[in-house]
């Protein structure tokens, strides 16, 4: 009971800090928001919008899909080439925007897995940025628990833990 109240504890301190760090409540759809790089400087967005209907799933031979343990968003070692060849393919292509969405199993709130979808985007786009890619050119949306790849079993939900790449190269007509 008490690592119960102690993991509890840890949660809610951390949702408190990343409200606070977002400045405001999360609406169901998920939203876009700055993040900071891997020494906690603020890496902000460029100003041009890029039309919703321009993004596109990435495709996954070069753009697979990150995997993140349970209530972790530390990128896991067997990631890191994955990323790298990421990191390769937008420099190649460098007209592109990503979108890095973040997912959640159904364990937790619909708030902390809203959270915690956003913390596993921002950690691929800080990877990604310390790779060398530009940070404007680099999105991230979390949508929590709401859209699982498989159903939350105990055998599969550890799949629904994940970071997907969407990507885009028009930008929004003013």
């Amino acid at each position: 009971m008490r690592n119960e109240v102690k993991v509890l504890l840890k949660g809610l301190f951390i949702c408190c800090l990343a409200f606070s760090l977002i400045g405001g409540c999360r609406h169901k759809g998920g939203a876009e928001t700055p993040t900071t790089d891997i020494v906690g400087r603020e890496i902000p967005y460029e100003t041009v919008p890029i039309d919703e209907e321009a993004w596109q799933k990435a495709d996954p031979a070069i753009y697979q899909t990150i995997y993140f343990d349970l209530d972790k968003s530390a990128i896991r070692p067997e990631f890191q080439s994955v990323l790298e060849a990421v990191a390769e393919n937008l420099k190649a292509n460098p007209q592109l925007f990503l979108r890095c969405v973040g997912h959640c199993c159904d364990r937790g709130t619909n708030e902390y897995n809203f959270g915690l979808g956003e913390r596993r985007a921002a950690s691929v786009r800080a990877y990604l940025v310390a790779l060398g890619i530009e940070a404007g050119r680099i999105r991230t949306l979390s949508k929590g628990e709401e859209e699982p790849a498989v159903p939350n079993t105990e055998e599969q939900q550890h799949l629904n833990r994940r970071v997907e790449f969407w990507a885009a190269t028009e930008t929004a007509s003013e």
